[in-house]
């Protein structure tokens, strides 16, 4: 026994030195490999003297950010009286290969996707083929909506100013659906048929991703025209937005940035599953420099859009009908507007591995976007950050903690402990059956008190397994695993198998130790 004794020590000592040799190489890795710097920083020599050196206080803010939050690559468009005042890619569209991130490096725009969406939904109703008062259910007859248990009729506009009465959770029910399936947007919107309402629609704002599915659903039956189509049309083309694309595949085909998420401390490469169906929404995909072009549009200084002007300034007008959120914002289409000393519209965008930040002042004429190839709240921070440096308000904000950092830091934690009970655990589970195997041991034979004594551990980590796999719905409100291990860093998935391990091992030896010590 003390020769097994010893060998247990050495063998938990090795496991310690491996995983600390582990853990100091990532962590050289990302300090020596990686280097941060403005990869292409392009300054407009028509902006006022005066503001140019504020220009290299965005990179060192850039720099610092990015490293806090262990942002792979990032992408910038600074706009100011009409003019690019600055634009630059930093860090890497791809860690494996070197490759840098440049103003023209594509980004997923994930919730600033919406934008786009509402500008369509308008250009609809200009052209008389709807009306944003009518029923969704006069172009999509097949979707109804329960409120008390009783069918009940939500108009378009509703779905637009995220007032239809659908709750937040629905993202869960969003499917995971390959890009060439034509009928994404309707087998997406199929999944909330019959659906009963959170509220009475028109009378409550909650944000709902899926709200913009059905209104991409609605362009295409009210246009004939695919989703993808329309918004090329009528708002891409219109707005010469040469550099955004529909279809992940031709973006594939000319630069889109690899997307990342966080894993034990660091960005780790992550395919995520495409979500079609979730286009309207959130996977429409462009770079700075056309966001540039965007932030001239909307805030009226574009010499070469032909998009109607009045539907970029309806498409801002907040819906003031319900309560205004958070401090003091309301929801326009497919904008926040929020008065912080002075009128400011917004939105912010996440996808699992890539995230967005759009801001401007209309009467300063100044806006900001931040793309990033991982799922960060530090875009909406570098975003606001930078805006307060050109602005002439006193505007504030308050920073918010990325909780994906916080999430992964606790899963790492968690995992190594696991993982020592893990190798403890299978260690002993070798061990045993090595002496059963050598016949220093042998099995009990089966009596009542073993069987009944096996059942009830056996039931007991039944419901232990029951517990962890339903415990994301009771904590999100209807969460699954799967949209967890989608959305959240890499280790809450590995955090799960862990789990499991650890119990399947643990049961093991408990029913090895009943044999034993009941003998």
């Amino acid at each position: 026994m003390k020769g097994e004794s010893s060998r247990k020590t050495i063998f938990i000592l090795c496991i310690t030195v491996i995983l600390l040799f582990v853990f100091g190489y990532i962590f050289i890795f990302w300090n020596v490999k990686l280097i941060i710097q403005p990869n292409d920083g392009q300054t407009n020599t028509k902006i006022d003297v005066d503001t140019r050196p504020l220009f290299s206080e965005v990179e060192k803010l850039i720099i610092n950010k990015m490293r806090q939050g262990k942002i792979p690559g990032l992408s910038v468009a600074i706009v100011k009286d009409g003019e690019t005042a600055y634009k630059a890619g930093f860090g890497y569209a791809n860690i494996e290969t070197g490759e840098k991130v440049t103003s023209d490096t594509l980004f997923q725009l994930a919730s600033n996707s919406k934008a786009f969406t509402a500008l369509g939904v308008l250009q609809l109703q200009k052209d008389g083929l709807i009306n944003l008062e009518e029923p969704v259910s006069k172009y999509i007859p097949w979707l109804k909506f329960l409120y008390n248990g009783k069918e009940t009729d939500v108009a378009i506009a509703e779905f637009l100013y995220h007032t239809s009465g659908i709750s937040s959770n629905t993202i869960y029910r969003i499917p995971e659906l390959d890009e060439e399936e034509d009928d994404a947007i309707e087998k997406t919107v199929r999944t909330i048929v019959g659906l009963e309402l959170a509220s009475r629609p028109g009378t409550k704002y909650e944000y709902a991703t899926i709200n913009y599915d059905v209104l991409g659903l609605l362009i295409e039956r009210a246009s004939g025209e695919n989703y993808e189509d329309y918004i090329q049309k009528h708002v891409l083309d219109a707005a010469g937005l040469h550099d955004t694309y529909m279809f992940k595949s031709k973006a594939d085909a000319i630069n889109l940035a690899s997307g990342y998420k966080a894993g034990f401390l660091l960005p780790q490469h992550y395919n995520a599953p495409w979500y079609e169906g979730n286009k309207p929404a959130g996977y429409i995909i462009s770079s700075a420099g056309d966001m540039a072009a965007w932030l001239k549009i909307q805030m009226g200084t574009s010499e070469s859009s032909l998009l109607d002007t009045k539907l970029i300034v309806q498409s801002q007008y907040p819906n003031l009908n319900v309560d205004t959120f958070g401090d003091g914002m309301a929801y326009a289409a497919g904008w926040i507007v929020y008065d912080n000393a002075g009128t400011e519209i917004l939105h912010s965008g996440s996808n699992p591995n890539f995230s967005s930040f759009i801001i401007f002042r209309p009467e300063e004429k100044t806006g900001v976007a931040v793309l990033c190839n991982t799922n960060t709240t530090y875009a909406m921070d570098i975003a606001q950050s930078i805006i307060k440096l050109f602005s002439d308000s006193q505007s504030s904000y308050i920073s918010v903690a990325d909780y994906n950092q916080k999430i992964d830091q606790v899963c790492t934690a968690i995992i190594f402990v696991l993982f020592f009970v893990i190798c403890v655990n299978l260690y002993s589970l070798i061990s045993s059956i090595y002496r059963f195997v050598t016949k220093k041991e042998k099995f009990c034979s089966l009596s009542r008190k073993i069987v009944i004594k096996i059942s009830v551990i056996s039931i007991i980590f039944v419901m232990i397994s029951c517990i962890v796999y339903f415990l994301p719905g009771f904590l999100f409100n209807g969460a699954t695993w799967r949209y967890m291990i989608v959305w959240y860093p890499v280790t809450v998935g590995i955090l799960l198998y862990s789990i499991y391990t650890s119990l399947f091992l643990l049961l093991c030896n408990s029913l090895m130790k009943t044999f034993r010590t009941m003998c």
